[in-house]
């Protein structure tokens, strides 16, 4: 559920980043997806497997774990930014205006 217009900016900024970060994830584990479910099916079909099936099958795990690091990479980014009190007390932007 996204917040009201009476949630704090701070919020909802910090829901904007969140949600274009999954969006931006989702969206490139969307383009990987079809790719090793058809290579996958090959592969367990075939009778003898191809060359360039275990090559297409070497770059989807290449582009799975270049996924999983941008996924790791986002979540300490965010983690790092979350657990530091002085960079939170920083963000509050509304209560910096208000004074």
């Amino acid at each position: 559920p996204e917040l009201d217009d009476e949630a704090p900016f701070e919020l909802r900024a910090l829901e904007a980043v969140l949600r274009t970060c999954t969006l931006r994830l989702d969206a490139a584990c969307e383009e990987v997806e079809p790719v090793a479910e058809e290579t996958m099916r090959e592969l367990q079909t075939a009778r003898q497997v191809a060359l360039a099936s275990l090559e297409r099958l070497r770059h989807v795990k290449n582009a799975v774990s270049h996924l999983e690091a941008r996924t790791r990479d986002t979540a300490e980014a965010l983690e790092a930014i979350l657990d530091e009190d002085e960079d939170m007390c920083m963000m509050r932007l509304s209560l910096l205006r208000e004074r």
